[in-house]
């Protein structure tokens, strides 16, 4: 019983960091358009779609997915699991969003579905979902995360062929990959100097 509450917890964890991940898209895309960025290619809102509208659709996709995530709980706790039946339910949820043109939500359903499938030891059951999926209408950095995954399982089990297999897909999207990541350093580092010259402006009027 311990050992089942333990998994239970580990569980609604990963439900919590799943839709804290969602939230973050939706954080990083209402700002892009109150900022009229719309031209950017991260975007997945179109120009003159309202933004209320958007947000609208997005409480009914995050609906669905807690709906989802309830049948999914109550599968694991099954002796075997069903796995056969949380790969359809995932893929289910895959076609919705994509028939709705949100890309966005196909790397949070992947992880979460990873995530829950390695929770319950699952490891080979686990690669073979993510090998199953197609990540080519992801952004290049996306598709790199998601290729970084596999190998490092495949790795793990020993399968060679699979390792190899990803590292030449993940070596195709490399430059977009290390151009992303260099492009949010370089943001970081701009917030952390404007913060801290905010603090030594602060600090500065109160010696005066």
């Amino acid at each position: 019983m311990p050992e089942n509450n333990t998994n239970k917890k580990l569980l609604y964890v990963l439900i919590g960091l799943g839709l804290f991940i969602v939230g973050l898209v939706i954080a990083i895309v209402v700002v892009k358009i109150n900022s009229q960025n719309s031209e950017s290619e991260y975007s997945t809102v179109e120009e003159d779609e309202p933004v209320e509208e958007w947000a609208k659709e997005d409480d009914e996709i995050v609906s669905q997915f807690e709906a989802m995530r309830e049948e999914v709980l109550t599968l694991l706790e099954e002796d075997p699991v069903n796995v056969t039946k949380i790969n359809e339910l995932y893929d289910e949820a895959k076609s919705m969003v994509l028939t709705k043109n949100r890309k966005d939500y196909i790397v949070t359903l992947t992880n979460e579905r990873n995530s829950f499938l390695l929770s319950k030891g699952l490891k080979n059951e686990a690669l073979d979902a993510l090998t199953k999926g197609d990540y080519s209408m992801l952004l290049g950095p996306d598709q790199y995360r998601i290729y970084a995954k596999i190998i490092e399982q495949a790795e793990e089990l020993g399968n060679t062929e699979v390792a190899t297999r990803y590292r030449e897909l993940q070596s195709e999207v490399a430059d977009e990959y290390e151009a992303d990541y260099k492009a949010t350093e370089d943001a970081l580092k701009d917030y952390e100097a404007q913060e801290m010259a905010e603090i030594e402006a602060m600090e500065a009027e109160e010696e005066e």
